[in-house]
């Protein structure tokens, strides 16, 4: 009984030690990018480094909204960000419903196609979608970055949503409300999409944060200074050997990372049900 009692004891404290590691591997870029953010220029390249402030500089807060047009690009971010989220859920809900729903020709080849395409590297389709949305006329648009995010997001959505709509509630519920006289569209929008808002939110907070920090399409598909999006305002600081200004770029990644951060806090619970309730049941 004492062995046993001792071996639990080493348990938890090896957990505990893996947690703190955890914590200080994922935690500590973040906390040398916010002590960075209010140090002086010189004391950032001071040898050795200083692992706290000796001096506080929180003027950069404010200059880095004269410096680059931060605003701009914050708000273009926010509607490239709340439109892809919104065509995602539009297309993929429809899709998912319907693959978790109806029995048709073909279906397993849907599943397996939007499978593969989980395979190929975004880098593959850069110069596809570059001449596709030039000779669109999307090019250089905010509406180009939409649909080329919206079409990254769906197979994946789709695939966690299929999951989702098939153990999230019994589909006699539907049933039942189609013998009432209610159409199957109809069950759809009043039972499917309410008793899911747990698996939308999941897949649309992580929409979100994948195409509010993209970057490597943004830098091919916008030219224009005024449609930049965070990602790519960042670049602004950079100057020919590296960055230039590291307190301001440091700065402006706090700003880019605060809103994710809120919307994740936020809708942290729903995030964990929506994307695990499919295995649990």
């Amino acid at each position: 009984m004492a062995l046993q009692k001792e071996e639990s004891t080493l348990l938890v404290i090896w957990r505990w030690v893996f947690i703190a590691l955890l914590i200080f591997v994922v935690g500590f870029p973040f906390y040398w990018m916010i002590i960075s953010s209010i140090k002086p220029e010189a004391e950032i390249f001071s040898i050795p480094p200083t692992f706290w402030p000796r001096n506080f500089y929180f003027k950069t807060y404010i200059q880095i909204w004269k410096t680059i047009p931060l605003l701009n690009y914050l708000l273009n971010s926010v509607i490239v960000t709340v439109l892809t989220i919104i065509v995602s859920l539009t297309l993929t809900s429809t899709a998912a419903y319907s693959l978790s729903r109806f029995k048709f020709r073909g279906k397993s080849l849907v599943i397996m196609v939007l499978l593969f395409t989980q395979l190929l590297p975004l880098s593959l389709l850069i110069i596809p979608y570059y001449f596709l949305l030039n000779s669109v006329g999307l090019l250089d648009t905010r509406l180009g970055l939409i649909l080329s995010y919206s079409t990254f997001a769906i197979p994946i959505s789709v695939l966690i949503l299929r999951s989702y709509f098939k153990s999230a509630y019994p589909p006699s519920l539907e049933e039942a409300a189609m013998i009432d006289g209610c159409t199957r569209f109809g069950a759809f929008i009043r039972i499917a999409i309410p008793l899911s808002k747990p698996g939308l939110i999941a897949v649309g907070t992580m929409v979100g944060i994948r195409s509010w920090k993209e970057f490597m399409f943004a830098s091919i598909l916008i030219n224009s200074g005024s449609k930049k999006v965070i990602s790519l305002g960042l670049t602004d600081l950079i100057g020919q050997g590296g960055i230039e200004y590291v307190n301001q770029f440091m700065t402006t990644a706090i700003y880019a990372c605060l809103p994710v951060l809120l919307v994740f806090l936020y809708f942290q619970k729903q995030m964990v049900t929506g994307m695990t309730s499919g295995s649990i049941k």
